[in-house]
């Protein structure tokens, strides 16, 4: 049941997500402390692989990324993941519990921006953006 389910949202983000709109994903970057100075045990995670590309090998068609989320050192029990477009405009990726790993669809673009929240406050958590490198 999981697995069609993850299935049906690839599909549906890979629909949803054809345009350009929402920005590609970076490798994966260091853990993020909720607040600075945080205590380790208070560090949440949340990446995306890779975390950098060329904008001449995604094309068109853009690449496939894969996100990385680790939110359960702070009580938090389900988060929402959404891509951030260039104007500020968040669209839903995907709702998940506080540990977790999925891939997204051949959508991410340089610039692409991706949003951890916290379902139950609607607090967000952390962002990564996908770096641009350069093409020969």
């Amino acid at each position: 049941m999981g697995t069609r389910v993850f299935v049906a949202l690839v599909v549906l983000l890979a629909v949803a997500g054809c345009s350009q709109e929402v920005p590609s994903i970076p490798q994966e970057q260091a853990a993020v402390p909720a607040e600075p100075g945080a205590a380790p045990a208070d560090v949440l995670s949340f990446s995306m692989t890779p975390d950098s590309i060329r904008a001449c090998d995604a094309g068109d068609g853009g690449i496939a990324s894969i996100a990385k989320w680790d939110v359960a050192a702070q009580g938090i029990r389900e988060v929402s993941i959404y891509g951030v477009d260039v104007e500020g405009e968040r669209k839903l990726w995907l709702s998940a519990g506080a540990k977790g790993e999925a891939a997204t669809g051949k959508w991410v673009f340089p610039r692409s921006r991706f949003q951890l929240v916290d379902r139950e406050s609607g607090k967000s958590l952390s962002e990564v953006e996908i770096q641009s490198t350069p093409c020969p």
